[in-house]
């Protein structure tokens, strides 16, 4: 593949730096690559290979019709099959160019930061549209960055995801020694900028000083307010506390030499110095801007202050300088977290995906109403339907047509979408294959002439594609949910599930690790399969007054602890795996109460085996409830033991109640599940440990509050229900599109 990288100018900063680190990267992955500047700067970047100047005039950056033709020019000569556009003036650039001299490579926005933040006007933001409204597509370092961006241009829903910035790892960092030898020392990195807040960071550091010493500043990086900060550190006589190196080639020398790194910015994007200082293993300090809370847990990976509260800033600053044994298990915890997400070989493959998702899309549609078929095995209150709910009232909402259809009659508790056209095609299960529902398809495809059609859930996916080979040419969709070759117990099933699966246009799956093993299992190509995590709404309730109702109900201490499981009880929900669990609870008298939601075909022989241990006074049964974020909002955590899991979405919905959870790690519960961050993760269904992070858990009403905050966080930023709507909607627009070329 050939790919040109657009950046500003060569320069010390965080867009460039990693453009030319992700440049060295796809090189070496055997892939060709070009970078070019706008703008000449007499600073050599680490970049293995030429950088080309466009020579752009700083005078006429709105309207450089010379600079424009020389990109052309590259553009012809070099031919890359994708453009990235990486901050600055780079989109503005690549867009008129294109238009002007009427190229046809598709162009990626690379969305740094918090694009709303520098929109000061209505003409700002028109030209902003107009530029995003002739890209291709948006990688958002983060998912703040997506967020606003999505809010500002809505339009870009479905054409955007998140990569976030990658590190270079490396094992030998050159050791230096900070002076004063005898000195706290406290290091910041940044350009001396106003959204790096140097003003504010030296009225903290100047508290701290008050009541010790013992602390020196040390400010890496150059930038254009840095003569204004030397003047503010001289009229405040802090010459002696205070050292500017300027630009360095070694910043992870003075991180490493440091006692603690802080980051008192009041606009971030994803700032990849923070992942430094973690990989250095240095404790972390920053505002909670942009998609730093996205890397920062608070008292988990590093400590996090409210934007703009110096007070409280200041007084973390002196807990971590004063407390260096207690930061052991956080600095161990985002090591450990930039070694295993954020390395550069990591973010590298996801960029590739990315360029061939974009090169082999298809044009979308045209905008317009769409007529869009959920089928569901039964319109039950479960969590494959309920997520197909959920989108189709998002979709609803976007301003099209939706048929939501169960395969069976549900006998009661019916669920059903507001303004959808709400049906069941037969009354029960009859057999293992009935001729009758796909006669029933048919004629439904027939009467309604959908544009689409998703299927969620097996039974859907196998009475579909064989309807499908009796209606036209509509595109099939499939929402794969689980670890699927858990569920192919046989060479001949896996055999005919991958002749249906050549039927489908497209397969969304739930999480990363339910997508690799359906990828594995049935070697689909990669190119028709995707990633969409579930959208959760956030219900807003009355949590002290559900924590009093759900005790008195029981009839247990109002001051009892819960741990609440929600699910199906059938055999990979383990349901005998927490019974056990209590019954040791029960003899070491701890007082924790299990609380069971859910029916299924199990739910008589787990009662009777908790009958048998004794368990009346510890373990409650609720049965089927529409009422889950109230109970969820009523406990104290929630707990999972399954065997087969893909991402279970009752772990999102106790976040969205500010619950921690834990559960067994299977599937792809470790990317809703943040073990340390937002609960526990157990391994190897280790009872003991289970049992013992349960009682850490409800003996620890701070920790709860922790970990139940940082899971609300990561819940809200990363799982809008309105813009994984967007992303379908966008699919589906694509899959029309090629399905009529």
């Amino acid at each position: 593949m050939k790919i040109l990288h657009l950046i500003q100018k060569p320069q010390n900063r965080g867009a460039e730096m990693f453009t030319c680190q992700l440049s060295n990267h796809l090189i070496k992955s055997g892939h060709q690559v070009k970078i070019v500047a706008l703008f000449e700067e007499e600073v050599v970047l680490p970049f293995n290979g030429e950088i080309t100047s466009l020579k752009a005039s700083s005078k006429n950056r709105f309207f450089d019709i010379s600079a424009w033709k020389k990109l052309t020019r590259i553009v012809k000569n070099f031919n890359p099959d994708i453009i990235q556009a990486n901050a600055g003036d780079t989109l503005k650039y690549a867009v008129f160019s294109k238009i002007f001299f009427g190229w046809k490579t598709p162009i990626i926005s690379r969305n740094a930061s918090e694009v709303g933040r520098y929109l000061k006007s209505p003409i700002q933001k028109g030209l902003n549209s107009f530029f995003y409204k002739n890209v291709e597509f948006v990688i958002s370092v983060s998912q703040a960055s997506e967020k606003d961006i999505l809010i500002h241009f809505p339009f870009l829903a479905g054409n955007t995801t998140v990569i976030p910035v990658g590190l270079e790892t490396i094992s030998d960092i050159k050791e230096i020694e900070l002076q004063p030898e005898d000195s706290q020392h406290i290091v910041h990195v940044g350009g001396f900028t106003f959204e790096k807040n140097h003003e504010g960071l030296l009225r903290i550091f100047n508290e701290v000083l008050k009541t010790n010493q013992n602390i020196h500043l040390h400010l890496i990086g150059d930038g254009p307010l840095k003569p204004q900060i030397e003047k503010e550190v001289n009229k405040k006589e802090l010459n002696s506390k205070v050292t500017f190196y300027g630009f360095v080639n070694n910043p992870l020398s003075y991180i490493k030499a440091a006692d603690v790194f802080i980051l008192p910015s009041i606009i971030e994007g994803l700032p990849a110095v923070i992942l430094e200082a973690m990989y250095c293993e240095i404790p972390v300090i920053a505002y909670d801007v942009g998609g730093i809370s996205e890397i920062v847990v608070n008292g988990i990976t590093g400590c996090l202050v409210e934007k703009n509260d110096e007070s409280g800033f200041k007084n973390t600053l002196e807990i971590v300088l004063g407390n260096r044994e207690n930061n052991s298990l956080m600095i161990e915890n985002a090591k450990k977290m930039v070694i295993d997400h954020y390395s550069n070989d990591i973010i590298t493959n996801e960029f590739l995906d990315c360029y061939n998702n974009v090169i082999n899309s298809p044009k979308p549609s045209p905008r317009g109403k769409m007529k869009i078929l959920q089928i569901v095995t039964k319109r039950q209150y479960r969590g494959a339907e309920l997520f197909a709910a959920y989108l189709s009232s998002e979709l609803i909402k976007l301003g099209h047509e939706v048929i939501f259809v169960g395969l069976y009659e549900n006998e009661k508790d019916v669920l059903s979408v507001e303004k959808a056209d709400n049906r069941d095609l037969v009354s029960t299960k009859n057999g293992k294959f009935s001729i009758n529902i796909v006669k029933k398809i048919v004629s439904l495809v027939k009467e309604i002439k959908p544009d689409i059609i998703q299927c969620n859930g097996s039974d859907t996916l196998k009475y579909t594609v064989t309807a499908s080979l009796f209606f036209g040419n509509i595109p099939l969709v499939y929402r794969n949910i689980s670890i699927i070759s858990e569920w192919i117990s046989s060479r001949p099933q896996k055999i005919l599930y991958k002749k249906m699966f050549q039927r489908i246009a497209h397969v969304t799956s739930v999480g990363d690790e339910a997508m690799a093993d359906f990828i594995k299992t049935y070697n689909y190509p990669k190119i028709r399969t995707e990633v969409i995590r579930r959208g959760i709404p956030i219900k807003g309730v009355d949590r002290s007054k559900l924590y009093e109702d759900l005790r008195k109900n029981l009839r247990i201490h109002e001051k009892s602890k819960i741990a609440m499981h929600i699910g199906n009880f059938s055999p990979e929900k383990n349901h005998e795996f927490l019974l056990d669990i209590f019954d040791e609870l029960k003899n070491e008298g701890s007082g924790i109460k299990l609380v069971c939601v859910g029916n299924g075909i199990m739910l008589e022989k787990i009662k009777r085996i908790a009958e048998q241990k004794g368990l009346s006074q510890n373990v409650f049964f609720l049965g089927f409830r529409k009422d889950i974020p109230e109970l969820l909002a009523a406990s104290d955590c929630l707990v999972l033991c399954s065997k087969i899991e893909g991402v279970p979405g009752v772990v999102l919905e106790a976040g969205t109640q500010k619950i921690p959870s834990i559960s067994t790690n299977v599937g792809g519960v470790s990317e809703v599940l943040i073990n340390g961050q937002t609960g526990f993760l157990i391994e190897e269904f280790n009872k003991d440990e289970f049992k013992e992070k349960l009682l850490e858990l409800m003996h620890d009403s701070q920790l709860r509050k922790v970990l139940g905050e940082n899971a609300f966080n990561m819940i809200s930023k990363g799982f809008d229900p309105e813009i994984n709507a967007k992303k379908f909607e966008n699919l589906y627009r694509n899959l029309i599109a090629s399905a009529n070329r």
